[in-house]
């Protein structure tokens, strides 16, 4: 019955760490392309790896001192779930932002055409 804990803690720490960075995104609307990309993880990166750092210490000392082995088990997959949240928080959430920054691109030079025609 521990285990039923699993899922919804992993998935709500992968979610967090996926709309802090992407509001950190939103916030750098004055920057275009891949600069807006990399400020926005600049600024973000340092507190979603403490973060994960910390949750992952706090999970993994139930895994390290735990007597009882279902609480040891949940301290291993819950460790293990917060590094596999982080790892596409850094690799796969900017790779979707650029496509959307590239159409985000494209409306605004379709932009600059209309305002030009008119």
């Amino acid at each position: 019955i521990v285990s039923i804990l699993v899922l919804p803690l992993i998935m709500g720490m992968g979610i967090d760490y996926g709309v802090h960075a992407a509001t950190s995104w939103q916030r750098e609307k004055g920057l275009r392309g891949s600069e807006r990309i990399k400020a926005a993880f600049a600024d973000s990166s340092k507190a979603i790896s403490l973060s994960a750092l910390t949750t992952f210490i706090g999970f993994g000392s139930l895994a390290l001192v735990a007597s009882f082995k279902a609480i040891m088990d949940l301290g291993v997959i819950l460790s293990l779930g917060i590094v596999l949240c982080v790892i596409p928080t850094f690799t796969l959430l900017p790779a979707l932002l650029s496509l959307g920054t590239k159409t985000n691109r494209r409306s605004e030079k379709e932009q600059d055409v209309l305002e030009e025609v008119s």
